[in-house]
Formats: structure tokens, sequence, C-alpha cells
């Protein structure tokens, strides 16, 4: 019977965590509204869910395609715009390429992003046309450079390297070339926009942010000029989330955050003549604001408000299963080591009862000789195991490395064993204060949370491993106490 009850439990949990990370996946699959550009005619290319939406002046739907029938795969578009010609191009991180389509989404080529070695860009990177001269500006994300290409996908030359210096970089991210033919380069992780010529000579540099949070999370990843002088910056918080609209004035380095009702993180955006375009790919909502802020309504057709409602819908469906298999384990471990412990403890005490006195034997732990009616050791003042329990020492020592509390089950000790286990797992829930504290802005509660949560990690799991090494090695001996004459 219990061999039966312990393989359903072992299917259960199996199809438990199969379930949680296959939900998670579909959760994680599932995403928001992203990047949107407009040609001249006013039509507009949106990156949604795996597919491009283009929409007329009017905000009616032209076409969808589907990454796949673009022959990219998904989630590896790094950026999207528009050349000089009208034409899509659209950055694929999987192939180190920008793909060329025309304004009915058929492909007309692409351009292979290799440096002066030959070598493909590995990971993100954004790109912007000049205008004037043909030429591709490449923000080459994790090499923190930016590359210059012609026209054909020809390597010009690059400049920038890794550093906090005014002439390097550290995860570029976003380019634009504003009206005065200078570029405006978001410099992530360095808190600022960089401003050089086209040939990479350094202008100068502007912050973005006129304090941090106390872990420095305020990270510039996109710009847009939406007046002269006037540039737009998205500032990203932690994890990438919570980003904000910054108004920088490139002549005085003045900021002044803009503020827009109902969109809880800008993600990108698109400068039109009379409005701001904001993506909002946490809360999918694509929304049109005045340029000082005021709501203008939603963008798009039906159609499109349909399908962001759908996948918000899709994706916090998925992600309430996976978050409710993941506590009904997180509560049912506990519970199964405490049963599986008491079954180990019943077990002991019947084999110890039924169990006779060996007639003569010498004790492993200190080979003084066992006496022959209790069956006990006159120094160790307990009865020996006859098993080969003391050739898997190491048992118990690994147990508590995979979870604290295991290896003193495995000595037979139950009551140390279930306060390391509540100890570590009442440990853990300071882990889900920081995380959900991350997601809803407060860096400085998760900081708090984190410190003593790793604190009280740290002290339950050193002490189970010692505890467990203690007594699988070096056990305690115990004292008879003394008779009274």
């Amino acid at each position: 019977m219990k061999k039966i009850v312990l393989t359903i439990a072992i299917i259960l949990a199996a199809s438990a965590v199969y379930l949680s990370y296959w939900s998670s996946e579909k959760a994680t699959d599932i995403l928001g509204p992203s990047f949107v550009v407009e040609n001249d005619e006013e039509e507009t290319y949106l990156l949604f869910n795996h597919a491009i939406y283009k929409h007329d002046s009017n905000g009616k739907m032209l076409w969808v395609r589907k990454l796949s029938e673009l022959g990219i795969k998904e989630k590896s578009i790094t950026h999207i715009a528009l050349d000089s010609n009208g034409y899509l191009l659209i950055g694929d991180a999987n192939k180190s390429l920008i793909r060329r389509y025309t304004a009915d989404g058929s492909p007309i080529g692409h351009i292979n992003i290799k440096d002066e070695s030959d070598t493909n860009i590995i990971g993100a990177f954004d790109f912007v046309e000049d205008e004037e001269t043909f030429d591709i500006f490449v923000t080459d994300t994790r090499n923190h450079t930016i590359k210059v290409f012609d026209e054909y996908g020809e390597y010009k030359t690059s400049f920038g390297s890794k550093g906090a210096s005014d002439r390097s970089f550290h995860f570029p991210n976003n380019i634009t070339i504003g009206t005065d033919g200078l570029l405006y380069i978001a410099d992530t992780n360095n808190h600022r926009v960089v401003i050089r010529e086209k040939d990479g000579t350094l202008v100068r540099t502007i912050r973005t942010t006129e304090s941090f949070n106390i872990l420095g999370n305020v990270w510039p990843v996109f710009v847009s000029f939406i007046q002269e002088n006037k540039l737009a910056v998205v500032n990203m918080g932690p994890e990438l989330l919570a980003g904000e609209l910054v108004i920088v004035d490139t002549q005085s380095g003045s900021l002044e955050k803009v503020e827009l009702p109902g969109c809880d993180c800008v993600f990108s955006m698109l400068v039109s003549d009379s409005e701001l375009i904001v993506t909002d790919a946490i809360n999918f909502q694509v929304l049109r604001y005045s340029f000082e802020g005021e709501p203008l309504g939603a963008f798009g057709s039906n159609t499109l408000q349909s399908r962001l409602e759908e996948a918000r819908s899709d994706k916090a469906k998925f992600e309430s299963i996976a978050s409710k298999v993941k506590y009904g384990l997180f509560a049912l471990l506990p519970l199964l080591l405490i049963a599986l412990a008491l079954e180990r403890l019943k077990k002991t005490n019947t084999a110890a009862e039924e169990t006779p006195a060996p007639k003569s034997m010498a004790c492993p732990k200190c080979f003084n000789q066992i006496d022959r009616i209790t069956g006990n050791c006159p120094q160790c003042t307990r009865a020996p195991s006859i098993t080969t329990e003391d050739q898997k020492k190491w048992a118990a020592p690994v147990l508590s490395i995979l979870y604290p509390g295991l290896g003193q089950l495995k000595n037979g000790e139950l009551r140390k064993g279930l306060v390391y286990i509540s100890m570590f797992t009442l440990s853990l829930l300071p882990v889900g204060m920081m995380v959900h504290s991350y997601y809803n802005e407060l860096a400085e509660v998760g900081t708090y949370y984190m410190k003593y949560s790793i604190m009280l990690l740290s002290f339950t799991w050193a002490a189970s491993i010692l505890d467990a090494l203690r007594q699988s090695y070096w056990p305690r001996k115990e004292t008879q106490p003394s008779k009274k004459t």
C-alpha cells in the first residue's frame, strides 16, 4: 500500500511540475505590443505577439503577417524601421540579418550584419538608416560598439568600446538621427544619451535621470525626437519593467517627466505629426497621447483591440495556472516530508521492538562489547545498527544539500529535521515578497526582504549540512545516568 501511495504521489508531483513548466512557457510565449513605425502615407506597422499588423492613417487594419510567414523565428526580432524607399526593415537577431519587405509584406532581400572580421553580430541590435548617405548605423549591444554599413550591407567602420567614460558605451540599445544630423544613442547601462557625429566623434552626453532608485535601475532604452531639441527618452526600471517617458532638452540637458494616464509601462513609441503612439507591452495596450501627455484614446482597429484583450486574458490565465501549481507544490512538500519522517520513525520503532538482541557483537561506534540482554552498547546507551547504514554516511549530508532537514530525517532525528524544514520553508517567503515588490516598483522593500531572506536561507542551509555531517561521522555520545547507591 505504501509503495502505491508513494508512486501516485510521484506521478502527481511530476505532472504538477510539467503543468507548471508548460503553463509558464505558454505565458512567456505570449508577447505584448512592442515596436511601431510609420511611413510617409501615415500607415503604421506594429509588432505584436509574433506578427506584424499594418494599419492605414484612419486606424483600419490592412493586413497581418505572422513572423513565420515572413521567414523569421519567433522572439528574434530586435527592431523594426523604414528605409528611405518606404521598405520595412526588420532586425533578425537569430540570423544577424536586417530583412527588407515591401509595403504588402513581400520579402525583397536582406543585409547580413558582419564586422571587419566577417563575424556576425551576436544577440540584440538596433539600427537606423541615414537618408542622405543610405548608410546603416547598428548598435552592437553585446559588444558595446556602433557599427556602420553601407546600403548593401558592406562593413565600413565602427566606434566605441565597453566602459563608463564619455567615449565608451555600456550596452547601447536604441539609436536615432536628429534633424541636426547627429547620432543620438541610448547608452543604457551608463544611464545617458550619447551624442556623436556620424564619423563617431563625440559631441556630448546627457544624463537621462536626475536620481536613481536604491538599485540604480533607470535605464534609457529608446530615443526619438518629438520636436527640435526635444528628445523623448524611455527609461526602464527593474527587470526592464515600469517604463517612463522623459523629455530631454538636448541644448540645456534639462529633464521633464511626462505622465501618461492609463499607461503603466512605456515600451516603445511612435512620434507622429500631432500625437504620440505608445506601446505598453505589459498591459497589452497601444495608446494615443498628445505631446503634453493628454490621453487621446486607443490606437488601431476593433480587431486589434479584441486581439490585444484576448492575448492579455490568455497570458493571465496561464500565469495563474503556473502560480497556483507552484504554490501547491511549495505547500505540499513539507507535508510529504513530514509524512515520510513519521513513517520512517514508525518503522524504526517497530524494528527495534521485534529485533532480538544479538548474542555477541562489538559496537561499530566505540567497539565496546554489546550487552547481550538489552542489546545496547554500555558506552553509547543505544542499540547499534546492524545494517549497512554506516556504509552510507554520505547520504545524510547530500540530502541536506538538496533540502535542509532531509539529512536529519535520514539520521533518525525527527524533531530536528522538522525544525530545519520549517525554517527553510519559512525563509523562502521573503523571496516571494521580494519578487512581488519588484513587480510593483518597490525596489527598497524588495532589497530589505532580500537581505534577510539570504541571511536566513544561508544559515539554515549551512547549519543543516554541518549538523548532518557531524551526526553521520562524529555522533554525539550520550552518557548513562549515574545510579544511586
